[in-house]
């Protein structure tokens, strides 16, 4: 029952003056999700956007942070689902551009090409293949950047996958011979 979850969430008792603020991000992020469940996606988006502002103020991006972070990769990828699953997929894509501008100041590169993996997912759905060619391109490029085998190899794979789906052999080839 989402009301009583809200409900138990709003009633967590801390005292902000005495915390670092890595609580009450985590508790806008759970707000969040919550509300995405219940699609009130203006207070979705609300406490999403304050939640990465509260993060940029307190530094959250830190590594001592690591909960925090946590906490809001679940509730992006949460909303994420919830909006691709009711056809808001604009909104979910916008979403992740938030994010990545997030992640770029915080240099968190690997959930940046996550994210542009995911948004070239959404526009090959649309069928928007320019578009989805172009951020799996990328997201590629990022990867190739950070020392993170897995993101580069689920880059890689995405931007191959299309090339395949689009009767672009060739590069599809060259570009499954990167990811392996």
């Amino acid at each position: 029952n989402y009301a009583e979850a809200l409900t138990a969430v709003e009633a967590i008792q801390y005292n902000p003056k005495k915390t670092d603020g890595s609580l009450s991000i985590r508790i806008q992020n759970q707000k969040a999700k919550i509300y995405a469940q219940q699609n009130q996606f203006d207070k979705t988006q609300e406490l999403y956007s304050n939640s990465l502002q509260n993060q940029r103020a307190s530094g959250a991006a830190a590594p001592s942070s690591a909960p925090v972070q946590q906490s809001t990769q679940e509730a992006k990828e949460d909303i994420a689902s919830v909006l691709k699953d009711r056809g808001k997929l604009d909104e979910e894509m916008n979403l992740r551009r938030q994010e990545i501008e997030f992640n770029l100041e915080a240099n968190n590169l690997t959930e940046v090409t996550r994210d542009k993996v995911a948004i070239s997912n959404t526009f090959a759905e649309k069928g928007e293949i320019p578009e989805a060619l172009k951020e799996a391109a990328e997201a590629a490029s990022i990867a190739d950047t950070i020392d993170n085998p897995q993101a580069q190899a689920n880059a890689y794979l995405a931007l191959a996958d299309l090339y395949a789906k689009n009767n672009r052999a060739n590069q599809a080839l060259s570009t499954y011979k990167k990811y392996s």
